[in-house]
């Protein structure tokens, strides 16, 4: 079977026992096999059915079937159906528009390696990334991007002075932007009754030689928690502890070098931060789908 100049005739699409054609929206054809579609997409299952739906167009006596999708996102949703190595999405609007063809076709496996490289992604720009699951009805995308949003303050959620706007801003209502807000002020407010020194103990830093009395904490104890305080009030986030946990350097020659101590204050860190994470995955987020 020949192809165009314009078509992908290297590996895997140049196997000249295809049984059928995608073509995409700009006209690249992708010469594959009925059986591996349907053995990925349960919507491509009944591959008579896709044969019939391109009954009327063949090439060389093989089936061609028009898609919706563009050459660039076809090829990567038929790479990841390949049993070899997996392709990499390079781009997060690349993870956007596969996913979105993943959930046309019911392709759950290539619909959770999009999420894992949107979600590695939006750690830069979480605010888009709810945006686009909002508008997607992705219920476990936008409660993760919401929570990634909790390390910006308020002011740094809401839209800048001046235009453009972000684009996924188009694709949402303002009440699911406000949900975004109003889920923000959730989680200050879970987090303003947290009882630091309850949710750190037993490993809270301890030195005789601070104060007297084993019993009494090291002094790095008091600026680390007033600082976490004031840092979950306007960013309300288990990251924020190794933000506060910066301050925890002391004078104390003890503290400096007990290795006791250095380990009491990295399980802290952990138990803290962990405990954040579980209160704030307990605060309901309204999505409306």
């Amino acid at each position: 079977m020949s192809t165009s100049s314009e078509n992908p005739t290297t590996s895997p699409f140049d196997d000249p026992s295809a049984d059928v054609i995608l073509r995409s929206s700009d006209g690249i054809e992708f010469p594959t096999f009925t059986t591996l579609l349907s053995l990925a997409s349960p919507v491509f299952r009944d591959m008579e059915g896709v044969s019939r739906a391109g009954a009327d167009v063949k090439k060389e006596g093989i089936p061609v079937v028009e898609m919706d999708e563009d050459g660039r996102v076809l090829k990567l949703l038929l790479r990841f159906c390949y049993p070899k190595r997996k392709p990499v999405i390079k781009t997060f609007e690349d993870a956007k528009s596969l996913l979105i063809a993943a959930k046309k076709y019911d392709m759950e496996f290539i619909v959770e390696a999009s999420k894992e490289r949107l979600l590695k992604e939006g750690k830069d720009d979480p605010i888009a990334l709810y945006a686009f699951a909002c508008a997607h009805k992705l219920r476990d995308l936008a409660r993760d991007a919401a929570i990634m949003a909790l390390r910006k303050t308020e002011n740094e959620l809401l839209p800048p002075d001046s235009p453009p706007l972000i684009a996924e801003f188009h694709d949402i209502s303002a009440w699911s932007f406000m949900q975004l807000l109003y889920y923000h002020r959730k989680c200050v407010s879970a987090l303003s009754s947290l009882d630091i020194e309850q949710a750190a103990k037993p490993s809270i830093p301890r030195c005789a030689s601070c104060s007297p009395g084993n019993s009494v904490y090291s002094s790095l104890w008091s600026p680390f928690t007033n600082r976490l305080r004031v840092a979950l009030m306007v960013r309300p986030h288990g990251d924020v502890v190794q933000y506060a946990a910066r301050v925890m350097r002391s004078q104390c020659p003890h503290c400096s070098s007990s290795e006791s101590v250095s380990n009491d204050i990295s399980t802290c860190i952990k138990k803290l931060t962990n405990h954040i994470n579980t209160v704030v995955a307990k605060v309901p987020l309204e999505l409306g789908f």
